[in-house]
């Protein structure tokens, strides 16, 4: 019996000391880092109108020929999303408080 009793300390020993560790962040007191605003308004984003993408000149270079030439300069036009509003188009105006 004594044998049988050592051996299950053995193994559940280990398994309670691997659960007594704490390995989530939220235990204890609660952070005080968070940002607290109150959105405004939304207004349209100024860079894309309101449109929620750029408009880019993307160049072509084209390296075939050993005397390129300014006519083997191919443009096209690239749409890409605005990286301020994030391609939504609008922008929050926010009012930041104090913490509390």
């Amino acid at each position: 019996m004594k044998t049988v009793i050592l051996i299950l300390g053995f193994i559940l020993l280990p398994t309670f000391l691997s659960y007594a560790q704490v390995t989530d962040k939220d235990t204890g007191k609660k952070q005080q880092t968070q940002t607290v605003y109150l959105v405004i308004k939304h207004v349209d984003c100024p860079d894309c109108q309101g449109l929620g993408y750029l408009n880019r000149v993307m160049y072509d270079f084209k390296r075939e020929d050993v005397g390129a030439h300014a006519s083997n300069v191919s443009s096209k036009i690239g749409r890409f999303t605005c990286p301020y509003c994030g391609g939504t188009g609008k922008l929050e105006i926010r009012e930041y408080k104090p913490k509390l």
